[in-house]
């Protein structure tokens, strides 16, 4: 199972659609430009829907009003709006004019983002339990003044959107709406209780990870000779840092027990409840239901991330931890040095896993283990696992980014194992085979348990780089892999393909876990089917998003 995309935006865009993730101009407008959504699926099929996640996200009031049941799970982060939309554009004014195009997609994406942050100061006003998950961070936050200042922005930006737009990105995180939202997100983080509670009271548990974590790596991931002296070569040859970076990598793995404890110090170290804290209010939820109908629950969980965390942080309960280790130190038993890479991110892993399964316990006890199906998938990969050692992290084709796991349990169902290649968008497909429901015509996704589906020997990952994932003025990172080989292209819509850059090609049969990049000496009749799939699908955007850009271009004139 893969991915389309190694970071949320792009990856939920084609897992939460049934899409690819560059249909109906992507990710620019997250899910919204979508014909349709997982929470829309379930709500027509009669389902109680209900949804947590972040306001900054972006479900606008199309695809809200098939969410029966909105709890937030953190403040509204306008960082995010400006390192994933603004600030592309904000350095592109310092050298030239936006083009009207450009102004288009930013007055909607805009007008998008003033939707979606109004609505949720409006729930927290008018539906306290909208924002009850994260209540201690709401408790000196005034909504009310904030929402006023809000509706005076929208207002700006209604009368004049060109000169808000300009205005917005000359004044960058000096503008008001950066300093809008002081909800407080460390509310729920005692590092009084975290310092005695966890890290004094444990201190040989982490002792023991922080030595079994070196020690280990230094016998199992160390750095080959063969690796070091090739990414030499390419340094000196090229002067590019980045074909070192896997050394540094390396030493981040070493340190990555450290680091963590390190991080939990430092304000910001976590925006969202911890899975711990998510499945239990979810129990919660469940045991207060009220109504015979079927619900559908959707959750993201952050844990295994960045900023990793192998305990429930946001609680401060001395015997859910006591537990919470006791589990933990069974792991560290058991793995011993069978592992590579950071045994923090394998902790945390387990901590998830440990989460569900009492969640699954709370199931039982509530009588409905037998009638529920339970789908556990990672929407992307991750490179913070440091095995194997690679360069760039997140904004590569290196497999760890987009290779993700995936389970369905579904009662009375015989279990397989599937090991054919496919894409996120195959995901809910399969989930609504599971439950008998016909998938809407927009998912193109598969069902991997229909026998009639065809069969996939490639699988292709698409989206638009790290920043700002405009389809118009930047290029496109394709990769195409399949047993054999994976090839990464980059190209632009604006460029004839030929035109595109071969980035990336690893023989997968002599280095699976492509540390040598051989797109220089190959010859390109080798992959030149992998190059013609990636063509394919190039123009199959550049044709869809030349209709999408007419239709928002109409938008914007009316």
């Amino acid at each position: 199972m893969y991915s389309q995309g190694p970071y949320t935006d792009a990856a939920t865009k084609s897992l939460y659609t049934g899409r690819n993730t560059l249909d109906n101009f992507g990710y620019y407008f997250k899910l919204n430009t979508s014909p349709s959504n997982h929470f829309e699926v379930f709500h027509n099929h009669g389902y109680e829907t209900i949804g947590l996640y972040y306001p900054y996200y972006l479900i606008g009031k199309t695809i809200k009003k098939s969410i029966d049941k909105t709890y937030y799970t953190s403040k509204f982060l306008y960082n995010s709006e400006w390192g994933g939309i603004f600030s592309y554009y904000s350095e592109a004014l310092k050298t030239r004019e936006l083009t009207d195009s450009e102004y288009a997609l930013l007055r909607k994406r805009v007008d998008l983002m003033f939707e979606c942050w109004i609505d949720f100061y409006q729930d927290a006003l008018n539906n306290k339990s909208s924002v009850s998950l994260i209540e201690k961070s709401c408790r000196n936050f005034d909504f009310q003044s904030a929402l006023k200042k809000l509706y005076i922005e929208k207002d700006k930006f209604y009368n004049d959107s060109k000169e808000y737009i300009i205005t917005l990105l000359k004044m960058g995180k000096s503008h008001l709406l950066a300093s809008l939202d002081t909800i407080d997100a460390d509310a729920y983080i005692d590092r009084d209780y975290m310092r005695q509670e966890i890290y004094s009271k444990y201190k040989d548990f982490f002792a023991r990870v922080n030595r079994q974590n070196i020690n280990t790596n230094i016998k199992n991931n160390r750095p080959g000779i063969k690796r070091i002296a090739c990414g030499m070569l390419h340094y000196l040859s090229s002067r590019d840092k980045d074909e070192l970076r896997f050394l540094s990598n390396y030493r981040y793995c070493l340190r990555a027990s450290n680091d963590m404890i390190k991080n939990s110090f430092q304000s910001g170290w976590q925006n969202m409840p911890s899975a711990g804290r998510q499945l239990e209010f979810a129990s919660q939820l469940l045991t207060q239901r009220n109504n015979d109908k079927p619900f559908y629950l959707s959750m993201h969980f952050l844990d295994p991330h960045e900023f990793i965390s192998y305990f429930t942080y946001d609680i401060q309960d001395p015997d859910l931890h006591s537990q919470e280790f006791d589990v933990l130190g069974s792991f560290l038993k058991k793995i011993e040095t069978n592992f590579r890479g950071s045994l923090p991110y394998l902790l945390t892993l387990r901590y998830v896993d440990y989460c569900i399964e009492k969640f699954c316990k709370e199931l039982k006890l509530l009588g409905i283990w037998d009638n529920t199906t339970l789908m556990i998938v990672s929407d992307h990969g991750s490179s913070y696992s440091y095995y194997p050692l690679h360069g760039i992290q997140v904004n590569c084709f290196d497999d760890e980014c987009y290779h993700v796991p995936m389970m369905i349990r579904v009662p009375g169902f015989t279990g397989k194992t599937i090991s054919s290649f496919h894409n996120s968008m195959d995901v809910f497909p399969t989930l609504f085979d599971t439950l008998g429901f016909k998938k809407p015509d927009s998912f193109v996704g598969y069902s991997m348990i229909d026998e009639n589906a065809p069969n996939k020997d490639t699988v292709i990952t698409e989206y638009m780089g790290p920043g700002c994932p405009d389809l118009l003025s930047r290029r496109i990172w394709f990769s195409a892999r399949d047993k054999k080989y994976l090839v990464a292209y980059k190209v632009g819509l604006y460029e004839n393909f030929e035109d595109g850059e071969i980035n990336k090609v690893y023989d997968l049969t002599s280095d699976p876990n492509g540390y040598y990049n051989i797109s220089k000496k190959i010859n390109r009749k080798r992959i030149a089917y992998l190059l013609e799939t990636i063509e394919k699908r190039y123009y199959d955007i550049k044709k869809e998003t030349a209709k999408n850009m007419m239709e928002i271009l109409d938008e914007d004139f009316e």
